[in-house]
């Protein structure tokens, strides 16, 4: 099968599934592309990473509850 038949047959799919098959390359340099996906990258990189917590800041609450049961076991045997 040739380059131009799979072509054809691309441009086919497309249409099918009711997608715009593009007739030239467009008018953005792959540099502008690039730029433009790694600032969207950078903006949502710093809204995953302001609202990211980790296992271990998940797990506190947890070890102060365990840790606060703990104080008051040693102050009650203490108090004897």
């Amino acid at each position: 099968m040739a380059m131009q038949d799979w072509i054809g047959r691309l441009d086919a799919f497309l249409q099918f599934n009711d997608y715009v098959v593009l007739k030239d390359a467009g008018k953005i340099s792959h540099e502008i592309a690039r730029s433009l996906a790694e600032n969207e990258y950078e903006q949502f990189r710093k809204e995953q990473d302001a609202a990211f917590r980790s296992d271990f800041d998940k797990s506190l609450p947890e070890w102060k509850d365990g840790l606060d049961e703990l104080v008051k076991g040693v102050k009650n045997n203490n108090d004897k």
